[in-house]
């Protein structure tokens, strides 16, 4: 049962008794990236948000995973909610483990994703900073949970499914040539435990309120796992967004102050970051928003030379230099 209308939620959420037969409300379908169903409940009562897991995703190519993985998502959520600042994590208000769903309070009346910020040409460096403080200290925190909850983040089927298939195997399947840095770059993420690893901390899993208030979302592909990874993935949209709409230069201070804010640079960021540019132009979910021909091959090209680059480079010059070769911008 897939909740695919406003009218369907309604009724569904009469059938649970969340709704009276006489209660107003407004329903609204949310942009829920491409594995799930994400709608808007406002009532006289208050604000949350539904989401619902799907089998296959929307994206062009063959994409498939287990609905089941939204329960990875709440425990995700539970597990972190006391190690984040007040807000950060959304409250879980009702859960149907039938349906594959779950309903969380909703962010704050005028709270935008960071991702469309970006995409209108606001890079604030308070809220990138504010990003990776939120982000350094959900990994060391995570390292206070108690070994049960460790125990059970160990699974990564998910992350597999969602991340390593159609990032690491998928690029390995059409670069048969850069088989051995991925495969090193594969064995990094997945046989090095050491915090709770978001897995898809990406601007449009952030919301922002003010400059510096931020709230995190999406966690189904929550792990215990390398936090490089959750590194290379943001600062990977700042690099491609920064490319796609012409503002490098915003881009670096941006991928400057998050790296500020986060307090440290993992050895070996360089060619994870090279990964993330080259699978969102060649992997199974390329970002939307680069159809440009020269500017897909300058990003293509740019992934290759990272995900190659030496242990010693350092990141921050490595990134500066990228960011300073300028394509052409127009969009097709």
């Amino acid at each position: 049962m897939i909740l695919g209308s406003a009218n369907e939620v309604r009724a569904y959420l009469l059938s649970v008794e969340w709704l009276t037969a006489d209660e107003p409300s407004v329903i609204t379908e949310l942009s829920g990236g491409v594995s799930c169903q994400v709608w808007k409940i406002v009532t006289v009562r208050g604000r949350w948000v539904l989401k619902q897991a799907l089998p296959q995703l929307k994206v062009q190519s063959e994409w498939f995973s287990d609905v089941a993985r939204i329960e990875r998502e709440q425990e995700a959520m539970l597990a972190m909610y006391p190690l984040l600042d007040v807000g950060q994590v959304p409250s879980i208000v009702y859960q149907d483990k039938d349906a594959y769903l779950y309903m969380m309070t909703c962010a704050p009346e005028g709270a935008v994703t960071w991702k469309s910020q970006l995409q209108e040409g606001h890079f604030r460096t308070e809220t990138a900073e504010a990003v990776g403080r939120m982000m350094r200290r959900m990994h060391v925190a995570s390292r206070s949970l108690p070994m049960e909850s460790i125990d059970s983040l160990q699974d990564m089927k998910y992350f597999d499914e969602l991340r390593i298939d159609p990032f690491h195997n998928e690029l390995a399947r059409k670069y048969p040539e850069l088989l051995g840095p991925i495969e090193d770059l594969k064995r990094e993420v997945t046989e090095v435990g050491r915090c709770f690893v978001h897995g898809d901390f990406s601007p449009k899993n952030i919301l922002v309120a003010g400059y510096d208030e931020v709230i995190l979302l999406d966690y189904e592909v929550g792990h215990w796992g390398n936090p490089v990874f959750d590194l290379a993935f943001c600062i990977g949209h700042l690099v491609l967004k920064g490319i796609a709409y012409g503002r490098e230069e915003d881009a670096r201070r941006s991928i400057e102050a998050l790296l500020s804010g986060y307090g440290a640079v993992p050895s070996g960021l360089m060619k994870h970051l090279g990964l993330m540019l080259l699978a969102r132009i060649d992997g199974k979910s390329p970002v939307e928003y680069i159809t440009n021909a020269a500017m897909m091959e300058h990003v293509s090209w740019l992934g290759k030379q990272w995900l190659l680059s030496s242990s010693k480079e350092q990141a921050r010059e490595v990134i500066a230099q990228g960011l300073g070769v300028r394509v052409g911008h127009g969009q097709n």
